[in-house]
Formats: structure tokens, C-alpha cells, sequence
């Protein structure tokens, strides 16, 4: 986690170089990994320093998505948290578990439902080659 004087002088440069910034996107992180509390002060103080703010994009994991409830999910909506990049990488849950994800195809369905409901965007990227060769047809249908 970047100490909020880091994010304070991210937030001071962008706003100083594009006041107008209208979307940002959070990488290098996994945002909803950290605490309701701590992601929605996180999104207010980017809503403050760059008021034209309107869409907030983050990529995270099915397991953080998880931990966080409709209700949290809908106000980080509100927020600006737009669009998220879920990393699945396999719905085939035997892969699932070789590859050490930590949930199952029903748990991304169950999930994704939660950011469909609220109204946030998700795309999903799968490896095609993590079941490798011998697997992949499988891997491949699932």
C-alpha cells in the first residue's frame, strides 16, 4: 500500500499537468484489496483534487470483489469506480485450482453478478496457455 502522502503528491502533479482530468486509471495496484474505508478515502481525495472527475477504473481479483458488499460496491460507483479488470484467468475449476486463484467459476459468476447489479463494468482477461497442452482443449470449452 502507497502512503497517502504519495497518493496526496500523484494527485498534486495530475492536477497541476491536467486539472481537467475527467478518467483515471489506478494500476500497478489492486485497489479493492484494501478496506472499504481506505479505497473510498482514497477515491474523495481524487474526486477533491480533480473536481471533473467521472470514471475510475481499477483491476482487481473475484476474491477482493468478495470482501467488499453491494452496498460498498454501489457508493465506490458513486464515487467514480466505473470499470474493473478481473484477472481470471481459467472457468474451469480444476484449473482454478492448480493455478492456486483461490475460488471457483461459481465464485466469479457470484461476484460479477454483485458489479452487474450495482452497474460497475468488468472485462475479464483468461490465460489460454496455463492449462498447457495437454489440458487446453478443456481449459480451452470451460
Amino acid at each position: 500500500m502507497q502512503p497517502m502522502e504519495w497518493i496526496d503528491e500523484d494527485l498534486r502533479e495530475l492536477r497541476e499537468t491536467d486539472p481537467d482530468a475527467a478518467t483515471i486509471q489506478l494500476l500497478s495496484t489492486n485497489p479493492l484489496a484494501l478496506t472499504y474505508d481506505r479505497l473510498t478515502s482514497i477515491l474523495k481525495k481524487i474526486n477533491a483534487a480533480l473536481p471533473k472527475m467521472e470514471y475510475i477504473y481499477a483491476g482487481t481479483r473475484v476474491t477482493d470483489i468478495r470482501n467488499k458488499t453491494v452496498e460498498q460496491l454501489k457508493s465506490l460507483r458513486e464515487m467514480g469506480l466505473r470499470e474493473i479488470s478481473l484477472g481470471v484467468e481459467s472457468s474451469n475449476d480444476w484449473m482454478l485450482e492448480r493455478i492456486n486463484k483461490g475460488y471457483y467459476a461459481s465464485d466469479i459468476l457470484e461476484q460479477c453478478a454483485k458489479l452487474t447489479e450495482v452497474g460497475i463494468q468488468f472485462w475479464m482477461t483468461f490465460l489460454n496457455g496455463v492449462a498447457g497442452k495437454e489440458h487446453s482443449q478443456d481449459h480451452a470449452v470451460h
